[in-house]
């Protein structure tokens, strides 16, 4: 299969094509090359003289029936060239609004600072709102996310530059207010949420300044900002508001106060979490232990936000047929059972299946003692890596292939005690991540093919309170999170190499595990966002079927945290988990 041009090539052929007075064919290669980075100033150069020669925008690049959204931008930037400005910005926040970690807000700032005529500007508010929408209300930001935004900076300062007179200014300076204080400029998103207040006095200007004078510490000043809210528009949210200020600023009994008259505050997961923290601070009251134990004593306001994240409290454990029945078994009998537990499956599962079976009931990590058949296999073959792998976790032997066993050696008791004291802390994903990020230097890439035997040895017999799912899954994740910080960077690291050589490799529970510690090393690591977003949408076509879902939920979940991704593959992942979680009549997968 031939394979598309790269940028380089498209510019090449854009030029040639130019020369040769082929005006179309040269627009819509370059307009290819400048789809992977707007800002190449040769790349643009040449669209511009393609411009500047003249011509039909929809005779150079055609959209009538539908494009790729780089020849929309591309079309979108010939119509700003002919003075069609307002045009060009719509159609231009369509794409933002498609394509959000494409920076072409360079292109968009510029048309508004040469354009003298008014302008409404419903439209490009509309795609600041949209690149906001993930990150409403926090005060910081991962790495990527601000890279992501960071794209479209120039586009919310020159909203800042307008003369007043377009058409919708104010809500325009709002949400450019927004933006500006997620990428830290807080004396610019103060001034933007002055500007829009005076032009426009209401609730939202003053939240929009309440925020940015919060981001910049002055805790005062946002609280005046928020009551001033409350009396434009009367709502008992500002309180909430309030509280999250004064808990940031240390003042936890007044917080207590000010979100006790929120109505309805029990209904909604951050509200009522904190609420129940803040109860147990001010007041001692034993609702608030277990948010407590979760956050730590120092929460602070973005930790309440960060609960409704998927996966940040609570592990989607594995919830596979052999899985369910040793919880079930468990529930009942403990660790301990009469004879052996022997199990068979409709389906093949995971290899941490059997894991847990003679974990859980034979105080081993030896597979083959394990009693478990299976009837059909899935399709594509879950035993075979999607792609060639550097690290192999487990080998499928015998006749028909139908055992499993490790393929690495249990880890050091060094490794194994860093693992086990992250997967036996109290769960807050955040947490784990940090607790990673300071042990995972110390045990460099050297040590990564241990952090991987950790991920299918775990420590025997797990304590009386754990069942061995729950036990075997928070090893394998508390060692991704560590091999994620073996070391730095991203093309040519070790952490690269043996994370995509998990999600590549035998489907397993170490490819959640692996997913999950993807997901948050693309957030604090731009230079890998590209790879994994890209790699997350190929395992979405790789799911092995029929049978369980395998690593389907997990993969959505973790997509969806990523920012910048393309509108339609949200959508899809969307209608995935819609699917997933479609009520339907019970499967009978198994039996135990």
């Amino acid at each position: 299969m031939e394979s598309l041009p790269g940028p380089d090539e498209d510019f090449a052929l854009a030029r040639a094509a130019f020369e040769a007075g082929e005006m179309a064919h040269a627009a819509r290669h370059v307009s290819n090359a400048l789809a992977v980075d707007p800002s190449v100033p040769a790349w643009r150069a040449l669209l511009e003289e393609i411009a500047e020669a003249g011509g039909d925008p929809k005779e150079l690049i055609d959209i009538e029936q539908g494009a790729y959204f780089g020849h929309v931008a591309g079309h979108a930037y010939l119509l700003a060239h002919q003075g069609r400005v307002q045009e060009g910005l719509d159609l231009l926040a369509q794409v933002g609004r498609h394509m959000p970690a494409v920076p072409y807000g360079t292109w968009a700032a510029d048309w508004l600072r040469t354009c003298r005529a008014r302008l409404h500007l419903g439209g490009t508010a509309a795609l600041l709102a949209h690149l906001g929408r993930d990150t409403i209300g926090f005060m910081e930001l991962r790495a990527s996310e601000r890279a992501v935004l960071s794209g479209w900076l120039p586009l919310a300062e020159a909203i800042l530059e307008r003369d007043g007179s377009d058409l919708f200014w104010p809500g325009a300076l709002l949400v450019a207010s927004g933006l500006l204080r997620r990428l830290g400029r807080f004396a610019a998103a103060e001034d933007a949420a002055r500007r829009a207040m005076a032009l426009e006095p209401s609730g939202m200007a003053s939240t929009a300044l309440g925020l940015a004078l919060r981001a910049a510490g002055r805790y005062e000043e946002a609280l005046e900002a928020f009551r001033a809210a409350q009396e434009q528009d009367p709502d008992t949210t500002f309180a909430a508001e309030r509280a999250r200020v004064l808990l940031d600023a240390g003042r936890p009994e007044e917080a207590w106060r000010e979100l006790s008259s929120v109505e309805g505050r029990e209904e909604d997961p951050e509200l009522s979490a904190m609420h129940d923290y803040l109860g147990h601070a001010v007041e001692g009251r034993p609702s608030g232990e277990a948010v407590v134990r979760i956050l730590g004593p120092r929460a602070r306001a973005d930790d309440f936000r960060r609960i409704t994240v998927p996966a940040a409290t609570a592990l989607a454990l594995p919830n596979d047929a052999t899985a369910n029945a040793v919880r079930q078994v468990f529930a009942e009998h403990g660790h301990s059972v009469q004879g052996r537990l022997r199990v068979s499956v409709t389906h093949l599962e995971p290899p941490s299946c059997r894991l847990a079976l003679v974990v859980g009931f034979q105080g081993t990590t030896d597979t083959r003692r394990a009693d478990y058949s299976f009837g059909e296999l899935p399709d594509p073959d879950p035993r075979r890596p999607r792609r060639p792998v550097r690290d192999v976790v487990w080998i499928y032997t015998g006749e028909g292939r139908r055992e499993v066993v490790q393929a690495v050696a249990p880890p050091s008791e060094r490794v194994q005690r860093l693992v086990t004291a992250i997967a036996t802390s109290p769960y807050y994903l955040p947490r784990w991540w940090d607790a990673a990020k300071s042990a995972g230097p110390g045990l460099g890439p050297r040590l990564a093919e241990e952090l991987l035997g950790a991920m299918v040895h775990p420590p025997v017999p797990p304590p009386d309170d754990t069942d061995a799912v729950e036990w075997i899954f928070r090893h394998q994740c508390a060692a991704a999170l560590l091999l994620a910080h073996v070391d730095e960077g991203w093309e040519g690291s070790r952490r690269r190499e043996a994370l995509l050589s998990l999600v590549d490799g035998v489907v397993d529970w170490t490819t959640d595990a692996a997913i999950l510690a993807l997901r948050e090393l693309a957030l604090d690591e731009p230079a890998a966002l590209g790879e994994v977003s890209e790699r997350f949408w190929t395992l979405l076509d790789e799911l092995p079927s029929p049978g369980h879902t395998w690593y389907g939920e997990t993969l959505a979940w973790s997509y969806l945290c990523l920012p910048g991704t393309p509108a339609d593959r949200q959508a899809t992942f969307r209608r995935f988990l819609s699917d997933l979680y479609e009520p339907r009549p019970a499967l009978e997968d198994g039996e135990a």
